[in-house]
């Protein structure tokens, strides 16, 4: 991987440290919000890259089956940062996308 992009993922990743102490403790909701995809009303774009650890590209799957309005994109040679890896084509893919829904 280029050290450019790793150092910059551990910047990203800095503020995350507080919370390494946490318990870990989860709040379910009832019912799952994994089970109210479907009521999602919004437009979604769903970005992923390629090389992104598998539950991850599955999960994104998931999203582009169950939401009525997902929209789906996959970077080409990046993994879980794609707008940090590919800020120039990040930035086309969104605002592509909010311009041809008005947003």
């Amino acid at each position: 991987m280029d050290p450019a992009f790793v150092r910059r993922a551990h910047e990203l990743n800095e503020p995350n440290i507080a919370h390494a102490t946490d318990d870990g403790t989860v709040v379910p909701l009832e019912p799952p919000a994994f089970a109210r995809l479907g009521d999602i009303r919004s437009p979604v774009l769903v970005m992923v890259g390629e090389h992104d650890v598998n539950a991850t590209r599955w999960h994104s799957e998931h999203l582009l089956e169950a939401l009525p309005d997902a929209t789906g994109y996959s970077f080409h040679d990046a993994a879980h940062l794609p707008s940090v890896e590919r800020p120039d084509e990040f930035i086309r893919v969104l605002l592509g996308w909010l311009g041809e829904r008005g947003l």
